[in-house]
């Protein structure tokens, strides 16, 4: 599951003509991808009339939708620069660094989907890091750095009158699951092994190597599992048209639940 900056998205990527009615085979390949990389790349048909459709249908096999303040009725969240406070990264075209979704809520989603409706001309690359393979270099390193990180009281979150206090990474059944932010909205435990650690995931994230970039093109959708990758994306241009679409859905019935796997063996 583990996976370096060298991994190419041609390797995990599908074609689904239509994501409202997915053949049984295309659900079972999308499935061995995303439970083998902890994502996978759709691509979708054109659907000139409602492209968010498309990411909108996978609710029948991800299940319900994860209620974000800035979601609209069907759970989509219009990605375009229109923040000039910045209180949202995601609604400038600043870089968004490295995090995982919902980091300020006692149970994040377990699933992201984004959507390239217009990808940015210059810039906004999409950007994966796997958790595994970040929790190994801990591991390698600096053992006692890595305990202080599954620490119930590693990361306080506090965004837009929503916040929480949680551990870095959470093991469960033999298997790790990852949550991060490490911006404005975090701050973290002020012990001494604690900051050591912030200071090595920095020093790791920081590394290209271990960082996918990418290009999400038009008519594609990446689907990750937020429990396993960081995610984020590269600065553009201001007054660039660039617009993603976004879902999280909670997996709690049918394919999403019973199918793909989630987080990471530790």
């Amino acid at each position: 599951m583990a996976f370096a900056g060298d991994l190419e998205p041609p390797a995990a990527t599908i074609a689904i003509e239509d994501c409202t009615k997915i053949r049984d085979e295309n659900l079972m390949r999308l499935a061995e991808i995303f439970n083998r990389w902890g994502f996978v790349v759709i691509w979708h048909g054109e659907r000139s009339d409602d492209p968010a459709g498309q990411m909108v249908g996978l609710g029948r096999y991800l299940g319900s939708t994860y209620r974000h303040n800035r979601a609209d009725d069907r759970g989509l969240v219009r990605m375009a620069p229109t923040d000039p406070t910045g209180v949202y990264i995601g609604a400038t075209s600043d870089e968004h660094p490295l995090h995982t979704d919902g980091a300020y809520d006692p149970t994040p989603p377990p699933l992201l989907a984004l959507q390239a409706e217009v990808p940015a001309s210059t810039g906004g690359l999409s950007t994966i890091v796997s958790a595994k393979l970040l929790h190994d270099d801990l591991l390698a390193c600096d053992p006692e750095a890595l305990d202080a990180l599954f620490d119930s009281q590693a990361l306080h979150v506090n965004r837009a009158n929503q916040q929480d206090t949680k551990a870095v990474f959470k093991a469960s059944r033999g298997h790790c699951a990852v949550v991060w932010r490490d911006d404005y909205t975090a701050t973290f435990k002020h012990d001494e092994a604690t900051q050591r650690a912030v200071g090595l995931v920095r020093e790791f994230l920081d590394d290209s190597s271990h960082v996918v970039r990418f290009l999400l093109p038009r008519n594609h959708i990446i689907l990750l599992d937020n429990s396993a990758l960081l995610h984020g994306r590269t600065s553009f241009e201001k007054g660039d048209d660039r617009l993603l679409n976004r879902i999280n859905f909670m997996a709690d019935r049918g394919f999403g639940r019973d199918v793909l796997t989630y987080g990471f063996p530790r």
